[in-house]
């Protein structure tokens, strides 16, 4: 049997130019980073420097939101993982020193009691280490893809408005403002459209 070769997938792409109070364009694809290609190349080519856009990317935006959950999940279960190692890390100071003055006082069955606790709580703590490291693996990840959607954003943008929006972004990230994120991306921080960018 003859193995059927893999068809690449086909990207619908149209440009449309419309002189309405000055020149709009609007850019039809379903890629957004391709769509951010074009809109850099077609701006390097006329020598645009300055260039406001909409975007409307429902697909994009609605996986962006999803991401955007997945960082907001990873982030409350890294404060609740830190808190629970704090806790654990002063279980085993005070199990130490009980440890201690046991042996001092010559109480070798209690002694031995807390050092059992102490290997217990050791393997916890262990155990709550593997699951920090792996939420943050995956909270850095996570970040990366954010990263990602901000830079095809702004690529829809030219000039002023490519690096406001950049800065826009990080500065919600920052404040942990993930509604204003999509906002953003979409919207261009509400900037009124010179060009429109959509699928």
């Amino acid at each position: 049997q003859q193995q059927q070769q893999q068809q690449p997938k086909v990207k619908r792409l149209a440009i449309r130019a419309v002189r309405r109070d000055g020149l709009h364009i609007k850019v039809c694809c379903e890629d957004m980073e391709l769509a951010g290609e074009i809109v850099q190349d077609l701006c390097r080519f006329v020598q645009c420097n300055a260039l406001e856009s909409y975007a409307d990317f429902p697909a994009e935006l609605e996986r962006f939101q999803a991401l955007l959950g997945r960082v907001r999940d990873y982030n409350e279960v890294r404060v609740r993982l830190t808190a629970d190692m704090a806790d654990s890390s002063e279980r085993v100071k005070a199990l130490v020193i009980r440890a201690e003055d046991a042996r001092l006082l010559g109480e070798m069955e209690a002694m031995r009691r807390m050092y059992a606790e102490l290997y217990a709580l050791n393997g916890e703590l262990i155990g709550e280490y593997v699951k920090r490291s792996n939420n943050h693996s995956a909270l850095l990840a996570a970040l990366k893809d954010v990263n990602h959607m901000i830079s095809k954003a702004a690529n829809l943008r030219m000039g002023p408005a490519k690096a406001r929006i950049v800065a826009e972004c990080r500065a919600a990230i920052k404040q942990k403002n993930f509604q204003a994120l999509a906002q953003i991306v979409t919207h261009g921080s509400g900037s009124r459209n010179r060009a429109t960018s959509s699928n």
